[in-house]
């Protein structure tokens, strides 16, 4: 499932900045504006599939398909911008902020609505510090 279409895209970006922005040596590169938003899709999807499965398959419509649609299309932007610099300061602070939900999802200070967490089907459990070994005399007085 994609987040986000190239339509989408252009839609609020304005075709001719999209072309500016996706032209390589005088052409237009037709993939750029769809790497882009491959590219943003799979960073949040990274960050969500600590929490869900990923794609999240939701309507587009839905309060998570637009929360998904919009974070999709800032980082998209950005990335777009970033091939001809220099990136504005207000397309920078949306693709910091569709980051920092992304990050918020992921450590549980919020949700996507509606849409149900991924269950632990383990525990895993992780040990720090220095490697301890037993001897045959320690343990005889356990």
């Amino acid at each position: 499932m994609n987040y986000a279409t190239v339509v989408d895209l252009e839609n609020r970006m304005g075709a001719t900045v999209m072309a500016h922005l996706a032209e390589d040596n005088g052409t237009v590169n037709p993939d750029a504006a769809a790497d882009a938003l491959q590219a943003a899709q799979s960073e949040i999807d990274a960050h969500l599939a600590g929490r869900y499965e990923v794609p999240v398959v939701t309507p587009v419509d839905s309060a998570a398909g637009r929360i998904l649609q919009a974070a999709t299309l800032d980082i998209a932007e950005y990335r777009l911008h970033l091939r001809k610099p220099p990136v504005f300061p207000e397309i920078l602070r949306k693709a910091d902020r569709a980051l920092a939900l992304a990050r918020a999802v992921v450590e549980g200070h919020t949700t996507l609505p509606g849409i149900p967490q991924r269950t632990a089907d383990r525990l895993l459990a992780r040990a720090v510090g220095a490697p301890r070994e037993l001897t045959t005399a320690e343990l005889q007085d356990l």
